[in-house]
Parts: structure tokens; C-alpha cells; sequence
């Protein structure tokens, strides 16, 4: 698990890469522990499928294309 700093927003990816020491972050939602987040990758890898293409977040990122 990843999560951004600025927001607070916990997300899975399909592969990060870190260099030096793992910083984490306790997620908590609902008042229910999540686990620990990785907060600095150096290195995010997002597998993206054809089933994307349709994907309206993909469309506006450019990343379904």
C-alpha cells in the first residue's frame, strides 16, 4: 500500500521501487487500521489493461491511451 502525503489517500499499485530507508504511515479509515503505507517511492508501476480505454480517469490522464 501507498500513500500520498498531501492527501492522506491510501492506493494500491501493482509495483514501487524505494531507495534508502522505507518511510510508512499508519492508515486508518472508519476508525479501522488499514496497515502500513509506504510514503516514499521513488518509483510507482501501474499496469494498465485495454479494458482501461474506456475508463473515464484513464481517458483524462492520458494513461488508457
Amino acid at each position: 500500500m501507498l500513500c500520498v502525503r498531501e492527501t492522506s489517500l491510501p492506493t494500491y499499485a501493482d509495483a514501487s521501487v524505494t531507495c534508502g530507508s522505507v518511510e510508512t504511515h499508519r492508515v486508518v479509515k472508519n476508525g479501522r487500521a488499514l496497515g502500513e503505507a509506504i510514503t516514499n517511492p521513488a518509483v510507482i508501476v501501474e499496469v494498465l489493461s485495454e479494458a482501461c480505454s474506456d475508463d473515464p480517469w484513464a481517458a483524462a490522464t492520458g494513461l488508457g491511451t
